[in-house]
């Protein structure tokens, strides 16, 4: 009977449409088939993600120019899982990316390392405009390490977790941009090591100035308050090069340091994907970082001596070439 129903309700609706002029219909199929590419009247769970996998190596036999052999292996994960239903929409991004690299008779070690989970839920205001929460995660895998050996990183050391409230514009999978005047920051560094330190912006350890015996060991969190925006766009820039990028801006109204209350912390990724069959891709990725409370080594008369610690701007490019599968 189901059946029977929907072949009626189907011939019903080509009967109506055939009363109309030849240019209505033609428009109207025009519009079913973006519906259909865009998936705009979709509702529930749309789930999907892109895999990569990028693979170079140099070998060299008496080069006369010199240099090393080298090996390096590029892999990155991107998942989506959004839910739409009525005036309620809910998005969830997962992020991971890590590379290793050889050089000559060194071992492998890591080269990038990238872990960031996004989820973002809202109930519908206006058109295009939500009503919205936001949590946000950034971290990495596995330790990083010096030259000298010293561990610089690890899972959860650092890591930064965002919520916040605040409006959401969508403007369906192209762009959306959320701002929210209330919003949470945690920088969480769980190495002992590193928090005793002071890395990333929390409060370091505290010591006897006689015997430098440990009083306080350093804190493993800092909490910030302040405000928060969040802009993603993703265009197709010309067929098979598409644009995928994403900026996160916060300002903190709690600076213990009062003249800092007027920096903003930048995380800006970019990537651009050049698609050169079903599964041969390449890619271009720039993440710029900003953060004041990330002190990096300074030497300032090049002679290997760190003469200060101060906030710079971080900048990273990766260009990849090799396996791509999207589902």
């Amino acid at each position: 009977m189901m059946r029977k129903a929907v072949l009626i309700f189907l011939f019903s609706g080509l009967a109506t449409m055939c009363i109309h002029a030849q240019e209505d219909i033609k428009a109207g199929i025009e519009t079913l088939k973006k519906e259909k590419v865009t998936g705009a009247d979709t509702t529930g769970w749309k789930t999907g993600g892109k895999g990569t996998l990028n693979f170079s190596q140099v070998s060299l036999t008496h080069w006369a120019a010199g240099g090393e052999n080298n090996v390096s292996l590029l892999g990155s994960a991107n998942l989506f899982a959004n839910y739409k239903k009525g005036k309620l929409v809910w998005d969830n991004i997962l992020d991971v990316t890590y590379g290793m690299i050889k050089q000559g008779d060194a071992d492998f070690q890591k080269n990038d390392d990238n872990v960031s989970f996004l989820s973002k839920a809202g109930r519908e205001a206006r058109k295009n405009w939500y009503y919205s929460g936001l949590l946000n995660m950034r971290s990495q895998i596995t330790r990083t390490f010096t030259f000298e050996g010293t561990i610089m990183s690890e899972f959860l050391a650092p890591a930064y977790i965002q919520l916040a409230l605040g409006m959401d514009y969508k403007k369906k999978d192209v762009f959306s941009l959320f701002l929210s005047p209330a919003a949470g920051k945690l920088t969480v560094v769980r190495n002992q090591d590193l928090a005793d330190a002071g890395a990333y912006g929390v409060d370091p350890a505290v010591y006897n100035e006689t015997d430098s015996t440990l009083v306080t060991k350093g804190m493993n969190y800092r909490y910030e308050f302040g405000a928060y925006m969040l802009a993603k766009l993703k265009i197709d820039l010309v067929e098979n090069v598409t644009l995928d990028s994403k900026l996160e801006l916060f300002n903190n109204y709690t600076d213990k340091n009062t003249g800092n209350r007027a920096n903003i912390d930048v995380n800006w990724e970019s990537r651009i994907f050049l698609k050169v069959n079903k599964f041969i891709s390449a890619s271009i990725f720039t993440h710029i970082i900003y953060d004041d409370d990330t002190k990096l080594e300074i030497d300032l008369d090049n002679d290997g001596v760190t003469d200060k610690m101060a906030p710079r701007t971080q900048f990273k490019e990766v260009f990849g070439i090799g396996l791509s599968y999207k589902f």
